[in-house]
């Protein structure tokens, strides 16, 4: 039987027949084709609820950034499926989300991607593409080029994990402040390392951390952001484990990586970090800490102050939420231009809001808009990130979800009331 993809205008569904390479985008009621293999993005993605095997067919993440050195947001998201690609990456708004770039076709049935980051590992002012997958084989995490070069496989690494080994989390930072991007790889593995930072450029692993986590403790969020205003950014690492630390605030490599912050001592044995993010709530410079968590009671969701204000805790939430709730994804961006950050936090849950705009710190992070009330119960939203996909200087917001219909939505600034913008579909 042949797989079918649907593509929805308005309210009418067609069903194609043939497996094509092209967007699954509903664009201001427009039906978008695109063949091109050009494009990217600069971002990070959430680690993703573990075990993995867990994980129900349809995206894993979402990340947004400049490949193409334009200007302005591409959006790439990353899929668990047996068929067909892996991972996509759309272009932005002006050039209508043409599909520039998909990959991972020839993976094998068993194999999907787990985790996405962008960043400019060549110092060519144009982001390259990390994707991180799960597999029983062969490499665990590849940096492909950017658009100009037709997005040309760089790196193909992590083939010795060992079979049980996989990419869990992925984060681009400048962490030894050459003016280039190291990529921060997280992993679940029995034993040695856990995480790394790679220099693709100086061909160097200045980072192999989590050696002494205990046998099958895994890294489950990645973070790059500078807390403590020197220029050059800091590793925050979330990890799955029963007691103890359950996040780190690592600094830069000129501090050899040196432990600043750990977080999550008092947390219950079934409770560990789904995501991490850096944000500037409170336009001081600093960069404040966002921690997502799988929890079944008491916060879900908290922000940390920055180095200089020793990471107080100036926000806990999701108290309410329901035993069975936890939030999946947290993000950051400025989405009406007043120089804060505002916060999306997305969360599993089978009813009410899947996920949760708030403002800044300023505004004392009160709510600005909601969306997933009448999602279908298994439709939950699994990661969200915010990115400038119309050169407005206002963060647009994509949000990934599982379930029936839409598996990824795509929707405007504030200044823009949070317009929906389009949703992509895949194989169904």
């Amino acid at each position: 039987m042949r797989k079918r993809y649907a593509v929805v205008l308005l309210s009418t569904v067609y069903l194609l027949g043939a497996m094509q390479r092209r967007d699954y985008l509903q664009y201001t009621g427009a039906t978008l084709g695109g063949t091109a293999i050009a494009g990217g993005a600069a971002s990070e993605a959430a680690a993703i609820p573990l075990p993995l095997e867990d994980l129900p067919d349809g995206p894993t993440a979402v990340a947004w950034g400049d490949a193409d050195d334009d200007g302005r947001a591409e959006v790439a998201v990353a899929l668990r499926t047996d068929d067909g690609p892996r991972f996509w990456v759309l272009d932005d708004e002006d050039a209508e989300f043409e599909v520039l770039f998909s990959g991972g076709e020839e993976w094998g049935d068993s194999a999907f991607a787990t985790a996405l980051a962008f960043g400019d590992f060549d110092d060519d002012g144009a982001d390259e593409l990390a994707v991180g997958r799960r597999a029983g084989g062969n490499a665990r995490f590849f940096v492909y080029d950017d658009a100009d070069e037709d997005f040309d496989r760089l790196l193909a690494a992590g083939r010795d994990w060992g079979d049980d080994a996989n990419t869990t989390a992925l984060a681009a930072g400048d962490f030894d402040d050459d003016g280039v991007d190291e990529l921060a790889v997280g992993r679940s593995a029995r034993r040695n390392a856990r995480f790394f930072v790679v220099d693709y450029e100086d061909e160097d692993v200045l980072l192999r951390g989590g050696r002494d986590w205990g046998r099958g403790i895994a890294t489950s969020a990645l973070a790059a952001g500078d807390v403590d205003d020197d220029g050059v950014d800091e590793l925050a690492v979330g990890r799955r484990a029963g007691g103890n630390a359950r996040f780190f605030v690592h600094d830069d490599a000129d501090e050899d990586f040196e432990v600043l912050f750990r977080g999550g001592r008092e947390w219950g044995s079934d409770s560990y970090p789904t995501d991490l993010a850096f944000g500037d709530v409170d336009d001081d410079g600093y960069e404040e800490l966002g921690v997502a968590r799988r929890a079944r009671s008491n916060a879900r969701f908290f922000v940390f102050e920055d180095a200089d204000a020793d990471f107080e805790r100036t926000l806990a939430a999701g108290r309410n939420w329901g035993r069975d709730a936890y939030a999946t994804s947290i993000d950051f961006g400025d989405v009406d231009d007043d120089g804060y950050e505002e916060l999306v936090v997305t969360r599993r849950a089978e009813s009410n809001a899947r996920y949760f705009v708030h403002e800044d710190e300023d505004a004392d992070f009160e709510v600005l808009f909601t969306d997933g009330d009448d999602w279908d119960d298994d439709g939950y939203a699994i990661d969200a990130a915010f990115g400038d996909m119309d050169g407005d200087d206002f963060a647009e917001l994509a949000v990934a979800r599982t379930g029936q219909g839409p598996r990824a939505i795509l929707r405007e600034d504030e200044a823009a009331d949070f317009e929906f913008r389009g949703f992509v579909l895949f194989p169904v």
